[in-house]
């Protein structure tokens, strides 16, 4: 079970938990009164995670995307992604609050798609039209071992010529890979 804790780490002003503790969990079950309540020992253990800081960046309709960092763990794969424009950024990217609406798929090196957990992010809110910025966390399940690479593939959402969504036949929208904003992030441990 993947627990997540709702902390804005994008821009390293959450609260941070200790290295160390007891976490409570309390719940109701039909039928009993009393809620049941299990205590865990929770023991930060870094020894099998990777960091790894790309830094990649790669512009594209004057959208410029960076993976800042990708933090791998036998449990999850966390990656961080900042957006930001240079330019002004085509109509075909933005939603009706003008700012542009980017979707992420995470894949090893065999096309095996990681399983989204979850995403938190921070949007610097500079009210200039021509400036926008985000950085998000996505969350992922864990990543192969014998992974070489991580794909992080960019969407957007398909808008037809009156610039309305576009949904398919189970009423999802539609979302097209941009090639140009695709990246593949060596996964190779540093010897030591």
């Amino acid at each position: 079970m993947i627990l997540t804790f709702a902390n804005n780490n994008t821009v390293d002003h959450g609260v941070a938990l200790p290295n160390e503790f007891m976490l409570s969990l309390t719940m109701q079950i039909a039928g009993i009164h009393k809620p049941f309540q299990i205590d865990v020992p929770v023991k930060k253990d870094t020894s099998h995670t990777t960091v790894y800081t790309p830094g990649l960046t790669k512009v594209h309709d004057h959208l410029a995307l960076t993976v800042n960092k990708v933090t791998v763990s036998p449990a999850t794969t966390l990656i961080q992604i900042t957006a930001q424009n240079e330019g002004s950024i085509p109509d075909a990217y933005l939603n009706d609050q003008d700012t542009p609406v980017l979707e992420y798929e995470f894949y090893d090196d065999k096309g095996n798609e990681l399983e989204f957990v979850s995403a938190l992010g921070w949007v610097d809110n500079n009210p200039s039209p021509n400036h926008y910025k985000k950085v998000q966390d996505y969350l992922n399940g864990p990543i192969s071992e014998s992974a070489k690479y991580l794909v992080v593939k960019t969407l957007k959402y398909k808008v037809d010529a009156n610039g309305n969504s576009v949904v398919d036949d189970q009423g999802n929208f539609v979302k097209e890979n941009i090639p140009e904003l695709e990246f593949k992030i060596p996964l190779q441990k540093i010897p030591t």
